[in-house]
């Protein structure tokens, strides 16, 4: 699937809030299975070149957090470091 910049900007501002909000929702049902399988099927479906950074930076973060993730004392931590990494990312 190939998403149009520069002259259909409304499309790309239409995908990009729509993987914010199934991120964020994701996010807020503490669903990491939900999380990838965003991530995955937006990073399989669309071309390098044609990808948003913020969702390749998110998707890097997110692996380094779960590599991590044992050593968090209490899960909430864990879930507040994913909430805080996905806010830093996402344009505003």
């Amino acid at each position: 699937m190939c998403y149009l910049r520069g002259g259909n900007s409304f499309f790309y501002n239409m995908e990009q809030t729509n993987i914010q909000l199934l991120l964020f929702n994701a996010i807020k049902n503490r669903d990491l299975k939900e999380i990838h399988q965003t991530l995955d099927q937006y990073l399989n479906d669309t071309d390098i070149e044609d990808r948003l950074f913020w969702v390749e930076r998110y998707d890097a973060i997110l692996k380094e957090l779960e590599k991590k993730a044992a050593t968090y004392p209490e899960e909430e931590l864990f879930w507040l470091d994913i909430m805080r990494a996905f806010i830093d990312v996402v344009p505003r």
